[in-house]
């Protein structure tokens, strides 16, 4: 027949440990709550960064631009000066060295302004990139600033049944006998936080050892406490 009393203090266990996985899987949750803000963090950075990536790059090539202007302004003056100087030199070989020294400042002028070019029409596709990115950054931002509150909700559910399950746990140990509450807590700080198991088939549902058939016989008849022999949880029927 099976014993009320002993039948009281399975449950009682058993609901302990229930709340006591559950307290485990709250605090893993909660210490994990710092990262994945991290995480989102992260992304929302990224998106900023490249945005300012993509401006830079836009500005540097903008400040090229007004580099290669003024180098061309000041070659054109150079060219100036040297078609002067040659209409009043009459010696060939000075005459023929301005000659050279012109060509070069006109082969420079014009490679700086093929490169300037260059810059010019990609303009266009920078200030779409600009345009890309903040877009990008704007999407981002909105879908990070609603992930934090989700997670800042989520946090906060956590948080409350947590200190719901604390509320019970207390109420779960003052109704144990003071031996039983030792016992579970001396088996669970050795096994992971796990002390009582059902008897899955004919295994432990800790260890997944074999239990004899005799142990089964008497977790399943409730008459006593009934641990598993290899690692020591407390055996409840299935």
């Amino acid at each position: 027949m099976v014993d009320a009393q002993v039948v009281h203090r399975i449950g009682m266990l058993t609901r302990l440990q229930e709340i006591d996985t559950r307290l485990a899987e709250l605090a893993a949750a909660l210490a994990k709550m710092p990262s994945r803000a991290a995480a989102i963090d992260d992304r929302l950075q990224a998106a900023r960064a490249r945005v300012e990536e993509v401006k830079a790059d836009a500005a540097d090539d903008l400040a090229m631009i007004r580099r290669l202007e003024r180098e061309i302004a000041a070659t054109e003056e150079e060219r100036s000066r040297y078609q002067r100087q040659q209409a009043s030199i009459k010696g060939n070989k000075e005459y023929a060295a301005l000659t050279a020294e012109i060509a070069a400042a006109v082969e420079h002028i014009s490679a700086a302004e093929d490169e300037m070019l260059q810059l010019m029409e990609a303009e266009g596709a920078r200030e779409e990139a600009v345009a890309r990115a903040e877009s990008e950054f704007a999407r981002v931002s909105a879908a990070t600033a609603e992930e934090l509150q989700d997670l800042s909700a989520e946090e906060s559910a956590l948080k409350g049944e947590q200190v719901r399950l604390l509320k019970a746990r207390e109420a779960a140990v003052s109704d144990l006998p003071e031996a039983d509450l030792r016992l579970y807590e001396k088996i669970r700080s050795m096994r992971d936080g796990i002390a009582v198991v059902p008897v899955v088939g004919t295994s432990c549902g800790g260890c997944y050892q074999a239990v004899p058939p005799q142990r089964v016989a008497e977790a399943r008849a409730a008459k006593k406490l009934v641990h598993c022999e290899y690692c020591g949880r407390i055996l409840t029927k299935s």
